[in-house]
């Protein structure tokens, strides 16, 4: 009912923002205007994204096996996020602390040292209660402030991963605390680094303790949110990418939803089914009014660390003064020149694709587990 005028809402962000960003600040293009404000040149975002499309079959290798483990010939884009079947045992909240503090202190001594800081001061709000706020996050005030974390633990092994991901953020906070107020907050394209790089620790190192039933729905919940933080996000933007420059050309909304559903083909292939409404899609998402080509920084962050968690798996315990270092640095430094000292070139596919063979080895590892 809404469609006409959502499109019509849009056609006019983009078109501001292209008079803006392209015809008066003389960006490159409508994206390159948000890559200056994350601090990263074009060819590291063209290489992310170009790697984001070749690593579509990863994804949709998941999706066909989570199809077979529902009983179904192929996912629907609607159950997309469908659970797995129940794990079976809970997880004690001492134990994930224990788990979290032990996966992070025994890669790091000096970051295991500042999480357990964060129990030990009592930052931590993980009980259920009535009236409290829904989901999972991690404020860090100020340099040399130990941050708070909220969560509601429920005994679920996934919310053992919640915490692991939430006490990364407040490793990182407390990590880059010898940096200025103004340049001690990672940039978005690095604000996920230790937030996943913990959750990778505590799977590695608490999975072989699990049973088959509870690691094919952590990894199933795992696998959802990677598509859901990487894929999804990054097909965002070449999607943005094209509707600015259709509606530039002066393109109609219907022409812009045509663009978006060969997207999500190009994301899904045959392994979903993507019924017919979903090419108006585009329209229920917020960021692209309010945020023009923000979606592509949780792709960047994501797949960042877990290339970085492939290097560890290959150099061990000598990886970890890099990444310490790579924390510390907070704001303070370009995303590029930063890894670019230890190592990482994120102009280069090839690092890229590092963190989607980790993802298709957790895909495999899944297939196994849900025959």
């Amino acid at each position: 009912r809404d469609s006409g005028v959502l499109g019509e809402i849009y056609r006019n962000v983009a078109l501001a923002w292209r008079d803006e960003h392209v015809g008066m600040r003389g960006h490159a293009s409508p994206l390159s205007a948000r890559n200056a404000a994350n601090d990263l040149g074009d060819g590291a975002v063209r290489a992310l994204l170009g790697a984001c499309r070749e690593g579509a079959p990863v994804f949709a290798r998941y999706f066909r096996a989570k199809a077979r483990m529902l009983g179904s010939r192929r996912l629907d884009r609607r159950d997309l996020y469908a659970p797995a079947a129940p794990a079976g045992g809970r997880v004690p909240y001492g134990r994930a602390v224990r788990d979290v503090l032990g996966a992070i202190g025994g890669f790091s001594p000096r970051l295991g040292a500042m999480a357990r800081r964060v129990f030990e001061e009592g930052r931590v709000d993980s009980a259920p209660r009535r009236g409290k706020r829904g989901g999972a996050f991690c404020s860090s005030p100020a340099p040399g402030v130990t941050p708070y974390v909220l969560l509601s633990y429920t005994g679920d092994a996934r919310d053992a991963m919640t915490l692991a991901h939430e006490t990364g953020h407040a490793v990182h906070a407390m990590a880059s605390a010898g940096e200025p107020a103004l340049s001690h907050d990672a940039p978005l394209p690095l604000a996920e680094t230790a937030s996943t790089f913990s959750e990778l620790l505590l799977y590695d190192s608490a999975s072989g303790r699990m049973g088959g039933g509870q690691r094919r729905a952590l990894l199933c919940g795992w696998l959802d949110d990677m598509y859901a933080t990487i894929q999804r996000q990054a097909f965002f933007t070449i999607f943005e990418s094209e509707a600015h420059g259709l509606l530039g050309g002066g393109a109609t909304a219907a022409e812009v939803s045509a663009a978006y559903a060969r997207s999500l083909r190009g994301q899904f292939g045959r392994s979903v089914e993507v019924p017919p409404e979903f090419a108006t899609e585009w329209q229920c998402i917020p960021h692209f009014y309010h945020a023009p080509f923000y979606c592509y920084a949780y792709a960047f962050g994501n797949l960042l660390a877990l290339s970085l968690f492939r290097r560890y798996q290959e150099e061990g315990r000598a990886f970890e003064p890099a990444y310490v270092e790579i924390l510390a640095a907070g704001g303070s430094e370009r995303p590029a020149d930063l890894l670019g000292r230890h190592g990482v070139d994120v102009c280069s596919r090839r690092f890229w694709r590092e963190g989607f063979a980790y993802v298709e080895g957790r895909a495999r590892e899944f297939e196994r587990l849900a025959r």
